[in-house]
């Protein structure tokens, strides 16, 4: 009972915070890393987890002092539970004979049974699941593909941000601080040219950047799995082709994106390939690598960088050179100003190339 209060308790928390609790938020939560847990864990004020503790202590001691057994009262309360959530584990019963997937059966569970015990059943799921799909060539191509155009740009870089708001950035029109000094000199000089009135097609990475990288789509899912991703028709076309990342790639939340990336003919994350790159959650550890893999001596080369950016804690993701340079802004603009940094300095890397960003 003490921990189904407790449970109870947190789920009415983040209903308060960030409005009901939703599959991809439970999804989320089981799959960040430990640091961005303990960023998050630190956003909450110390009276909160204190509460929380003492109302944990609290109903122990109660249920230990107090609490009888009664046997009337047991089998009462078990038939009122046996239609709802004996329905709810027969649905999930039939999506797992019929899928063979955990957390699917999970998810058909929490359905018929919403509410705390619903949402620790899937989260649960999610927390023990170890999905590791197998990074397989396909063979078959989408039907939007036709054809291959003659001529190709020696060298494509695609750098995937995150939880980088458009309204912080000095190249759309933020005056309160020059949050993107490097790239906008880029501006200045005709470099680069900026897109305005776009946005992502998703709110969270894990469907976000399978739809950058494959014809994954909400009503297409299958699509990342059966036919080829970008990453293979770069191949296709004779590229060679890296991923290098600061973002895990295992797990319920990750495994879309971290699937994707072992097509590449090089890939490195915090979770694989690392022994010797020592990369990790901070940005700034993949330049080594980065520096190395552009200087490859194969003539086209696609690289997608996959950067931590600016995820909570946000004064995390800054460094004293961003504070110093933007001193009386809040720690978000830092932390876009530092993620402005590791594109420039990414940029001196790339020495007389013909690149498309």
């Amino acid at each position: 009972m003490p921990i189904f209060m407790t449970s109870t308790l947190i789920y009415w928390f983040l209903c308060h915070e960030y409005g009901s609790i939703s599959e991809p938020m439970l999804q989320a939560i089981a799959g960040t890393n430990s640091h961005e847990a303990l960023s998050t864990l630190e956003s909450f004020s110390i009276p909160v987890v204190m509460l929380l503790v003492a109302s944990f202590a609290a109903q122990c001691y109660l249920s230990w002092k107090f609490s009888r057994f009664r046997l009337y009262v047991f089998i009462f309360t078990g038939l009122t539970l046996v239609y709802p959530y004996g329905r709810a584990i027969v649905k999930a019963y039939h999506v797992q004979k019929e899928r063979h997937v955990y957390t699917e059966s999970a998810s058909s569970f929490r359905a018929y049974a919403p509410g705390t015990i619903g949402n620790t059943v899937y989260l649960l799921s999610l927390i023990m699941n170890d999905e590791n799909t197998e990074a397989v060539p396909h063979q078959n191509t989408d039907s939007m593909i036709t054809d291959k155009v003659p001529g190709r740009v020696k060298n494509i870089i695609v750098v995937v941000g995150e939880s980088d708001l458009a309204d912080r950035h000095t190249i759309y029109g933020y005056k309160a601080q020059n949050t993107t000094p490097n790239i906008q000199r880029l501006v200045d000089g005709d470099r680069i040219c900026v897109i305005q009135n776009a946005h992502s097609s998703a709110n969270m990475t894990r469907y976000a950047v399978p739809m950058l990288f494959s014809f994954y789509d909400p009503d297409h899912r299958d699509k990342l799995y059966s036919e080829k991703n970008i990453i293979e028709l770069a191949k296709d076309n004779k590229y060679k082709t890296f991923w290098i990342s600061s973002q895990d790639g295992f797990g319920q939340y990750s495994r879309s994106f971290g699937y994707l990336s072992e097509f590449s003919d090089y890939v490195t994350r915090q979770d694989y390939n690392n022994k010797e790159n020592h990369v990790d959650w901070h940005d700034e550890s993949l330049l080594p690598v980065i520096k190395e893999k552009f200087a490859d001596p194969d003539e086209y080369k696609f690289f997608v960088i996959h950067i931590i950016g600016s995820h909570i804690f946000y004064s995390d993701d800054r460094t004293q050179e961003d504070i110093d340079a933007l001193p009386t802004a809040d720690t978000y603009d830092q932390s876009i100003h530092r993620t402005d940094r590791i594109l420039a300095l990414q940029l001196q890397f790339v020495l007389f190339v013909n690149c498309s960003w």
